[in-house]
């Protein structure tokens, strides 16, 4: 089973995150979001999955697939390639 991790944890972190843990498509091993009351992030600290604020402190050589709902990484990582 592939290892993920999900960043942005509003709604659609957070289904996501219920349809990877209910179908067991994926081991989601950490959720990650700025809003540390983001409704995922409560999910996931219900279901014993880690939570970070900041991706870089739980992306390890050991997760497989990052999954990318939140638009402002996006635009972080995009004006750092300018």
């Amino acid at each position: 089973m592939k290892k993920v991790l999900i960043v942005g944890a509003g709604k659609g972190g957070s289904a996501l995150l219920k349809m990877f843990h209910e179908t067991k498509l994926m081991d989601v091993v950490a959720i990650v979001d700025r809003n540390d009351d983001a409704p995922g992030m409560k999910i996931a600290r219900e279901m014993g999955i880690q939570t970070s604020k900041r991706w870089c402190d739980v992306l390890t050589e050991d997760i497989d697939v990052v999954v990318n709902v939140a638009p402002i990484i996006v635009d972080g990582v995009l004006k750092s390639m300018q």
